[in-house]
């Protein structure tokens, strides 16, 4: 009991090193999630803390959020001691969606960087509906108001009549159901009314006042500049199944209205996975997998469908990456950021859900598919032998998210010889 609570004390410390920290020199948007309980802290041991990493472990990889938080000159001196403790400890260290400003640190502690996809940002001073490209949202959004949709806003903290929570929670389940999913966790949150997390959200809904009904509804957490708080991240975004077209449109509209009316300067909508065009940062091939990933991968994982619902909005877009060792370390660091995700933030341990599994896929083509020419063996390893090579590189997964299906990925299969082509010129 007291070495539980001596790791709670810790957490709970390095947590809120971490806070001040961002209050202090700004963070990107996601390092909001840098403050949720499934972290831990990697901090700068002077008197006056320059620096903090937040990162969760996942079997033997400790998968960092985001760039070093902090004073940006103390990166490399951030980076250099967490790869030191991944050392001693023998974790498989990985940087998740860092910023392009720190790549020449990454790289020079001999680290490697894939593209994972583009932020998605609203800069609030320049976002307008005005203009054709909008003319179909704005007739949307009439119409949505002639039904009798109105705006609720609940400020951190607001939220507390059991009626809405509830209301609210019967929109998650039936989302749950219907996307035969979970909540996950890491890089985003969820819906958990007793949270710290959600005290501090704010949250906009949607209600139709004919029925009173509750129609959907959508929380931002805060996003930090220096000194100040710079504006607000999307994080959940919930709805029933039968609610009218549009009402997700109605909600992103009115919270950049609203935050723009409070004199925040912007709202990010977070990441948009594997979007992008070719980045001079990153290998031909490596690009060409990205593409693939991106375009023929819809049966697993919507990619393109969310990605044109942020371009919506969007005003600029920022790519983010993935930073790790070069080689396999790098496939099986994606691996376990995907199992991240999936899994819940907290001690509780709960079987994946069936469509879960099934994005999974996703993470069987990144783990071969992120292996670059030079280790064409080791690939012919991974699709030959999953699991053999899953438990060797620490991998702890059910055996369907390592199998590939020919039909779901599309990869081209030569009838004659029976073998599977994959981009880069691998075979299995």
């Amino acid at each position: 009991m007291t070495i539980n609570r001596l790791k709670d004390e810790a957490l709970t410390h390095g947590c809120m090193g971490a806070r001040q920290l961002m209050t202090e020199w700004g963070t990107a948007p996601l390092l909001y999630f840098a403050l949720l309980p499934d972290k831990h802290y990697l901090s700068d041991s002077g008197s006056d803390p320059r620096w903090s990493i937040a990162y969760r472990l996942v079997g033997r990889h400790a998968l960092a959020l985001g760039d070093p938080i902090g004073d940006p000159a103390a990166a490399p001196e951030a980076v250099e001691a967490f790869l030191n403790e991944c050392r001693q400890r023998r974790w498989t260290p990985a940087f998740y969606q860092v910023t392009p400003e720190h790549l020449p640190t990454y790289h020079a502690a001999g680290l490697r960087a894939v593209k994972v996809g583009e932020e998605a940002r609203l800069v609030l001073g320049e976002f307008s509906l005005a203009g054709k490209r909008f003319k179909n949202l704005r007739n949307d959004l009439r119409r949505l108001e002639k039904t009798g949709v109105v705006l609720e806003d609940y400020a951190p903290g607001a939220l507390t009549e059991p009626l809405i929570i509830e209301e609210m929670a019967e929109i998650c389940a039936g989302w749950r159901r219907a996307n035969r999913a979970g909540e996950a966790g890491f890089a985003m949150g969820a819906f958990d009314p007793q949270s710290r997390l959600f005290r501090e959200s704010r949250t906009l809904a949607a209600r139709n006042l004919e029925s009173g009904r509750l129609l959907a509804f959508a929380t931002f957490v805060p996003a930090f500049g220096a000194g100040y708080q710079s504006g607000w991240t999307l994080d959940l975004m919930r709805r029933r199944a039968d609610s009218p077209h549009g009402v997700m449109d109605f909600l992103i509209v009115s919270a950049a209205q609203v935050f723009a009316d409070e004199g925040a300067e912007l709202l990010s909508l977070g990441l948009s996975p594997l979007a992008g065009g070719d980045d001079p940062r990153e290998s031909r091939q490596m690009s060409l997998v990205r593409r693939f990933l991106y375009q023929r991968m819809g049966r697993v994982y919507n990619f393109q469908g969310l990605h044109t619902f942020k371009a919506k909005f969007a005003t600029h877009w920022e790519p983010r990456y993935l930073i790790s060792r070069p080689g396999t370390a790098l496939a099986v660091s994606a691996g376990a950021i995907l199992k991240a995700h999936l899994s819940p933030a907290g001690p509780t341990k709960r079987k994946m859900p069936g469509n879960y599994q099934r994005r999974g896929l996703v993470l069987a083509a990144l783990t071969l598919l992120l292996l670059t020419p030079f280790e064409k063996t080791l690939a012919k390893r991974a699709v030959s032998h999953p699991r053999q090579w899953a438990h060797f590189h620490g991998i702890r997964f059910h055996p369907h998210l390592l199998h590939l299906h020919p039909h779901l990925l599309h990869f081209p299969l030569d009838r004659t010889s029976g073998r599977q082509y994959l981009p880069g010129g691998l075979t299995a």
